[in-house]
């Protein structure tokens, strides 16, 4: 097996992505990801705003990444709240144990769908 074959892949063109000239190049510049001005359909005053928003791609997957074991943690320490305080403070745990809940169940949404998954 060659070298290339071995190297699990993330799905992706691993980041930093940079942005030059409308175009999303790969970390060292030696492969261009894509042309904005080929294959948008973007309003052109967005254009610059969508390329910076895909250049990110990268960081912010591994940031949700990172973040989410830390979301489940909260959510699960806000359950255990809810059903171990009074009554008065209940409902407020469980409130908030609901918001981050709704958090991780995106998070785990938004990392299937950028990895080509069904959520």
């Amino acid at each position: 097996m060659s070298e290339k074959q071995d190297t699990p892949r993330t799905g992706h063109t691993p980041g930093p992505w940079k942005v030059i000239h409308e175009s999303v190049f790969n970390r060292d510049v030696s492969e261009k990801l894509f042309d904005a001005r080929c294959c948008s359909i973007a309003d052109p005053e967005v254009v610059d705003a969508n390329l910076a928003l895909a250049a990110a791609a990268p960081d912010l997957l591994r940031a949700l990444e990172a973040a989410l074991p830390s979301v489940r943690r909260e959510a699960n320490a806000a359950w255990k709240s809810a059903n171990t305080t009074s009554v008065s403070e209940r409902f407020r745990w469980t409130q908030e144990a609901e918001r981050l809940d709704k958090i991780a169940e995106d998070g785990r949404a938004a990392l299937a769908k950028a990895k080509g998954n069904t959520p």
